[in-house]
């Protein structure tokens, strides 16, 4: 089972959260949103009780190492966070750009 979690939940990454969902082998554990943090925990709490939402606007505080995940799918396309989810403690990064272009990166192996 792949542990995934989200970074940005706009429309790209709710169409990837579905994707997800449904999908053999994946399990979404936390998504980090920022927003209307009210709704949307609301949202969550009824419908998906066992994923982890967080609202942390420094990607390097979340705890990718502790919830074990192992990809993060991050919808923001800002390239810098690339870095700060793998010191979180991942071990893949999917960006996923505006225009649909979707690249993949791993941390290197020490």
């Amino acid at each position: 089972m792949i542990k995934v979690a989200m970074n940005g939940f706009g429309e790209i990454g709710k169409d990837i959260f579905e994707q997800l969902q449904s999908a053999e082998g994946y399990q979404v554990r936390a998504i980090n949103f920022i927003g209307d943090k009210e709704n949307f925990y609301r949202f969550c709490k009824l419908h998906y009780p066992d994923i982890y939402v967080f609202y942390e606007p420094d990607i390097s505080n979340l705890p990718w190492d502790a919830l074990e995940i192992d990809c993060v799918v991050d919808t923001t396309n800002q390239q810098e966070n690339i870095r700060k989810h793998i010191k979180a403690g991942c071990s893949h990064v999917v960006m996923v750009e505006p225009t649909h272009k979707i690249k993949c990166y791993r941390r290197r192996r020490k």
